[in-house]
């Protein structure tokens, strides 16, 4: 039953409600070397990279790790646009089932999310789709981090990186926000107009 609810929910989620913001995402940096990038991959413990000149608004691709270390070339020559597969768009205001339908359509796992200036805003996963559903996926290579803890009745411990659609969920308050705002570390800088100081 809960499951059923979630899938009829996932009409009414964003993608911007969600999706994994770009100051988090890892990427192959073309303008990087070869052994920079392998580094990279061996120790983020992730399987998809966006391929990247220089910035992630810069994407021309995607790099799946079985295609590196399927290549018989020597990963220092690696030629990474040979390996490059397609990478999929989307906007921050589509909602989560026609997301989910394209993907699993274009059997993909990672799409990239952009504004309308054509800017990145961050990835969109099957994974994180699927958690709306089940709810979190842990696996081997994640960190259990405790997003929001309550301290006293009135008073709660919020990580910076809690979607604004949790936390509302979490203390039962409708939070006013800027469409562009997904996380509470984003409302808070939004509100103050800069980046908080520690304790402030």
């Amino acid at each position: 039953p809960k499951i059923l609810r979630n899938s009829l929910q996932l009409r009414n989620i964003k993608v911007q409600d969600i999706l994994l913001p770009r100051n988090q995402v890892q990427y192959i940096n073309l303008e990087d070397d070869n052994q920079s990038n392998i580094k990279l991959v061996e120790e983020s413990g992730h399987t998809r990279f966006p391929l990247c000149e220089g910035d992630l608004d810069n994407c021309i691709g995607l790099i799946h790790i079985k295609d590196i270390f399927r290549s018989p070339v020597d990963v220092r020559k690696l030629n990474f646009h040979d390996l490059k597969r397609d990478i999929i768009r989307f906007d921050l205001q589509q909602p989560l089932d026609e997301v989910l339908q394209e993907l699993l359509l274009e059997k993909t796992h990672m799409a990239l999310v952009t504004d309308e200036f054509g800017g990145t805003d961050g990835v969109i996963t099957l994974e994180l789709i699927i958690e709306q559903l089940v709810g979190d996926i842990q696996d081997e290579f994640d960190v259990e981090e405790e997003l929001i803890s309550k301290v006293t009745e009135r008073e709660y411990r919020v990580s910076g990186l809690t979607p604004v659609r949790e936390l509302e969920e979490a203390i039962e308050v409708e939070i006013e926000r800027k469409d562009d705002v997904t996380t509470f570390g984003g409302l808070i800088t939004s509100e103050l107009g800069r980046i908080p100081e520690v304790r402030e």
